[in-house]
């Protein structure tokens, strides 16, 4: 089994992830970019190994896009 290692340098904890299936991964002009499955979590976006946003809270994000209509 994979796993991935959250590095936010804000936190004071780690948290770890099981990773079913890396679906994408490169490196910008500007960051490392990853996309990988979890079972809990669906998909998950990675930024510069902080994750920003998973599959399973994605109505948080969509209710901010709403609540500006």
């Amino acid at each position: 089994m994979i796993k991935f290692f959250e590095k936010d340098p804000y936190a004071p904890i780690q948290y770890t992830y099981e990773v079913t299936n890396i679906l994408h991964k490169s490196k910008s002009k500007y960051q490392d970019i990853m996309v990988f499955e979890n079972p809990f979590f669906g998909r998950i976006l990675v930024l510069d190994g902080v994750v920003q946003i998973t599959e399973r809270d994605e109505f948080f994000y969509h209710e901010m896009l709403t609540t500006w209509s």
